[in-house]
């Protein structure tokens, strides 16, 4: 449900309707003039006299003004499969399921909603997030870390000095900046050529391009290593490519492409075709355990693989020989009759 309510953009702390501000608590209409969206609200009336149970926002229109909308709490979850003119790719969604909020190439960022049971859209404005910080601009990539409140590195001139600034920082669950201060550093003028000033701004506050990523793995993956560069980009960005993506883009490709895309990511082709094994199987057994565990999610780059017990709980671990497909499990139980071990004992996780 849609209301359209002319307010400039930059007048979204004015007059809202009044029929809606009688209604709205002094915290509900604070956070619908400060956060875009409202906490959930139970029983307002709309114009028209309807019952309406959800949340209420105030977001952005193509022709910049601002219109309200009315999200009504749903019984199961939906995610479209487009957003905002733009096709969610399938390890987009399962980012969204994971709670990551993702940005769009519009600028507008999605997530889903757990009051609402469903996606909602907010600018980057709602949700504090940092397009630039001292003089230095954030890719789109590292803006939408920090919308997760994940941590940035950037290098910084410091205001009325010489001198250069490392600073890690990240947003905190106030909305505001908070700096690593273990992770940041002065830099004087007599150090320049110790940290080499000039490698640390290429490295950390490299031009962001905006590009398809899947394309640009794709046509590497081709043959055109002239686009090493927005590779070098997207692990710079810390973006992390999924077996699916990899595997669907290196189709009938030469091993030796897919092993350059592998290493260009600071990947081992043995070990990602080790992960690759083991997702496919999608359960797997640990150690001894006979019972199999639920592949949930899984990091290339940094080799860890989340399992789920059929009791519902998760741990984080390295791959390793540990972790077994049913094949391997059935051979491992055979050898350890053949060695008197006997039969494989369930652990507690």
């Amino acid at each position: 449900m849609k209301v359209k309510a002319q307010y400039d953009v930059e007048q979204r702390d004015s007059e809202l309707p009044e029929w809606l501000t009688k209604q709205l608590t002094e915290d509900e209409s604070k956070a619908l003039k400060t956060k875009g969206i409202t906490p959930l609200i139970d029983k307002l009336v709309t114009p028209d006299g309807k019952l309406f149970t959800g949340k209420v926002q105030l977001r952005e229109g193509k022709n910049g003004n601002h219109e309200l909308h009315f999200h009504n709490k749903r019984a199961q979850l939906e995610i479209p499969e487009r957003i905002d003119d733009q096709q969610l790719t399938k390890d987009e969604i399962k980012l969204l399921k994971k709670g990551e909020i993702l940005r769009l190439k519009s600028g507008h960022y999605i997530q889903i909603d757990t009051d609402l049971n469903k996606v909602t859209i907010h600018t980057g404005r709602d949700l504090s997030v940092l397009k630039e910080i001292g003089g230095v601009k954030l890719s789109a990539e590292e803006q939408q870390r920090y919308a997760n409140g994940k941590s940035i590195t950037k290098l910084m001139k410091t205001h009325g000095h010489d001198a250069y600034m490392i600073g890690t920082f990240s947003k905190g669950p106030d909305g505001s900046i908070q700096w690593d201060a273990d992770q940041t550093k002065m830099i004087q003028p007599s150090e320049y050529d110790k940290y080499n000033i000039e490698e640390l701004r290429t490295k950390l506050n490299f031009e962001s391009k905006d590009f398809d990523r899947e394309k640009v793995m794709k046509e590497f993956l081709a043959g055109n290593d002239r686009l090493l560069p927005e590779i070098k980009q997207m692990k710079a960005e810390g973006y992390v490519p999924t077996i699916e993506a990899i595997e669907r883009n290196s189709d009938n490709m030469p091993d030796a492409r897919k092993n350059g895309l592998l290493a260009a990511f600071g990947m081992d082709s043995e070990m990602y075709n080790r992960f690759k094994k083991l997702v496919e199987e999608k359960e797997v057994h640990y150690g001894h355990d006979p019972k199999k565990f639920k592949i949930t999610s899984y990091n290339l780059t940094e080799n860890s693989i989340t399992l789920e017990s059929p009791t519902g709980n998760k741990m984080e671990t390295q791959v390793t020989n540990e972790i077994k497909t049913t094949q391997e499990f059935a051979q491992f139980q055979e050898q350890s009759k053949g060695k008197g071990m006997g039969q494989a004992k369930s652990m507690k996780i």
